[in-house]
């Protein structure tokens, strides 16, 4: 069989990693440990299933990876019940498809829903751009602790959070971690 170039991939170990691998390495016995391969990535994009992350009253993050954002506005034409979550979901790196919006009934929670003179999308616009940044934040946070990592070593890209040294979380999984991290905060 000939040997294929394509599978000769490069990967870096961590010290923890290392130092795991050289005790090892000092018993004599070796029992497969896999350096190139990756972690069960579908291990680490849900979470339980009755994990819920609410940090505010238009975004809500589930165990099963769904996120769920709140239209607080009644559409009348102008687009909204589209483009006020799309900005959540763009500042959060979320997975559009994964992406569920609720139409919200009228509550004072929401703030002023009045829908008339056009202007939904220019008055949310920043403060539900900085919702989403939030939360991305928050989950961010998370992944670091989870991790033992500094937070400036994590990124969020398309709905996962992901370490510079490649392994990443989804923000499923990360739900219920966020909610934890918010409450022993005081939120």
């Amino acid at each position: 069989m000939k040997p294929n170039p394509s599978n000769n991939k490069l990967f870096k170990v961590s010290r923890r990693d290392f130092v795991k691998i050289g005790a090892l390495g000092s018993t004599g016995l070796i029992l497969g440990v896999p350096l190139g391969c990756k972690q069960d990535k579908n291990a680490f994009l849900t979470g339980r299933e009755d994990a819920v992350f609410a940090p505010n009253v238009y975004i809500t993050i589930l165990g099963t990876r769904e996120v769920q954002l709140i239209a607080h506005r009644s559409e009348m034409g102008t687009g909204i019940r589209t483009s006020l979550p799309l900005v959540m979901a763009d500042e959060m790196e979320a997975d559009w498809t994964k992406v569920k919006i609720i139409q919200a009934v009228g509550d004072v929670k929401y703030g002023d829903q009045n829908t008339d003179g056009s202007y939904s999308v220019r008055m949310f616009y920043q403060p539900l751009r900085i919702a989403g940044a939030t939360v991305k934040l928050m989950l961010m946070q998370a992944a670091a602790k989870e991790w033992q990592v500094d937070i400036s070593e994590c990124s969020a890209v398309n709905h996962e959070i992901v370490h510079s040294s490649g392994k990443s979380l989804g923000y499923g999984y990360l739900a219920e971690k966020a909610d934890c991290l918010a409450h022993s905060r005081g939120k």
